[in-house]
């Protein structure tokens, strides 16, 4: 089962690029609270003191905590309103399959189809960290466009309506990142009323981590 989370390194060192610019690697603290929420606290921090920064918020340091500034996190994950996502997020299509009209969705019955359509099985679900509050609101990109997470998210799984677009096993689903057309972490966050980087550091175990040049 494919569960993978890539994280760019060229983005990551433009955003800390900019930071450095504007406000000074001396002057700021770097929030690498909660593995840096999920991107991974080793890579983050190694590249941020390559940049000159060497004041970061960790979970089991006190120090600097209060002189975390939102703004300045936001810019370095790139979830700023936007900005580049550092990390983009994806599942694998393990089914596809037509059905009618009408048709309820997951449990609860709380998505019916409204035409014929084509439904995807994805295999992600709340156990991975994709929030039940997603459901019925979030979109994903597959097979080239946005498509709606159909009925309740499930705890390894969850279904996506595609109208009359057809995808076959295997084929990738983009949560959200960086990838022309995807969600954005704001956009994730807006449907699941959780914040990006609640997000991301709430990605499970079970995904493979993968930091990239590009």
């Amino acid at each position: 089962m494919r569960r993978r989370i890539t994280l760019s390194r060229a983005t990551l060192h433009v955003a800390l690029d900019s930071i450095a610019a504007q406000r000074g690697p001396r002057d700021v603290v770097l929030d690498l609270r909660a593995d840096a929420f999920g991107h991974g606290t080793v890579e983050v921090q190694a590249a941020a003191r390559s940049h000159g920064f060497d004041r970061f918020a960790h979970d089991d340091v006190n120090m600097y905590r209060d002189a975390v500034d939102a703004d300045v996190t936001a810019a370095l994950y790139g979830t700023a309103p936007d900005a580049a996502p550092v990390m983009t997020v994806t599942g694998e299509v393990i089914s596809c399959k037509r059905v009618p009209a009408g048709s309820p969705v997951s449990y609860g019955y709380t998505y019916r189809v409204a035409s014929d359509s084509y439904l995807a099985l994805v295999g992600l679900g709340y156990a991975d960290g994709v929030p039940r509050s997603a459901s019925n609101k979030a979109h994903v990109l597959l097979a080239g466009a946005q498509h709606v997470l159909a009925g309740r998210v499930a705890m390894d799984q969850f279904m996506v309506d595609l109208g009359d677009e057809r995808v076959v096993s295997g084929d990738d689903v983009i949560l959200w990142g960086a990838q022309p057309g995807a969600p954005s972490p704001g956009e994730w966050a807006a449907a699941s009323g959780r914040s990006p980087l609640e997000l991301s550091a709430g990605l499970g175990a079970r995904f493979q981590r993968v930091w990239v040049t590009a």
